[in-house]
């Protein structure tokens, strides 16, 4: 049944005691051989695991700061005042935004931005809003997330999370050069008043002195039929795309 090698039993483990393990692997040859295993090659494979456990760690660090407590607020412990509103339908303009955040929520914020994709000519599903005080957010997240919207039978539910640039003045600095200013108003991001008997409407958006062109035309604003999210690509320097979207002020992944 075994091929005869030579020597008896005994022999064989006397000299194999006296092998090391390179002769010994030697000792049984052909078809069948025994290899050593390749604990370098699994070494390495787990290495190469470290930087996709890294970089997936790092990209929950990262979604994680954007995340939106309300208990941390009703205690004081946010202070942050601007939000993106996620999961928008691309049908919805900005007036049909602000009547649906005015029915309950009027005269909380002072600024909005729905960006919308020059392309498809509808919003990209997603919007920016500041509101004047850090306890305003409270209602606002009650009244809005996970809430399916009301128009177009959309399925879609409101997500709400912090943006990445913060309150009014931030916002104002962020825009007021943009090409956006060089876009019909319906496009632009818009500004409140606060105070007084005019609380709650528009103000005029103050405009750079060095206001960046956008390559190409512009074009005739409108919404198309459009179901899906539309393009959001910005450049590294956080400059508007060819399709008129700043998406700058979100998070990245924040758009769902």
């Amino acid at each position: 049944m075994f091929p005869h090698i030579g020597g008896n039993c005994m022999e064989m483990m006397t000299n194999a005691a006296k092998s090391s393990p390179k002769q010994m692997c030697n000792l049984f040859s052909g078809r069948n051989s025994m290899t050593m295993p390749k604990f370098d090659f699994i070494n390495e494979r787990g290495r190469n695991l470290y930087p996709r456990r890294n970089e997936a760690m790092a990209n929950n660090a990262d979604k994680k700061q954007y995340e939106l407590d309300v208990d941390r607020i009703l205690h004081g412990k946010d202070n942050r005042t601007t939000l993106m509103i996620k999961n928008i339908p691309n049908k919805y303009t900005s007036k049909m935004l602000l009547a649906a955040i005015d029915e309950q929520c009027r005269g909380t914020y002072d600024f909005i931005y729905l960006p919308i994709d020059f392309k498809n000519k509808c919003n990209v599903g997603y919007a920016f809003i500041n509101m004047i005080d850090p306890m305003q957010i409270v209602p606002f997240y009650q009244a809005f997330n996970g809430k399916k919207w009301e128009k177009f039978n959309s399925e879609k539910v409101a997500s709400l999370a912090y943006a990445r640039i913060q309150g009014k003045s931030a916002l104002i600095a962020h825009f007021q050069n943009s090409s956006l200013m060089n876009e019909d108003k319906r496009c632009r991001p818009i500004l409140f008043h606060t105070d007084g008997p005019n609380a709650g409407d528009p103000e005029p958006f103050p405009m750079g002195t060095n206001i960046r062109s956008r390559p190409g035309k512009s074009r005739t604003f409108g919404c198309e039929e459009n179901s899906s999210q539309g393009s959001s690509s910005t450049s590294a320097n956080g400059e508007d795309s060819t399709n008129g979207i700043d998406s700058s002020l979100g998070s990245s992944s924040n758009s769902d």
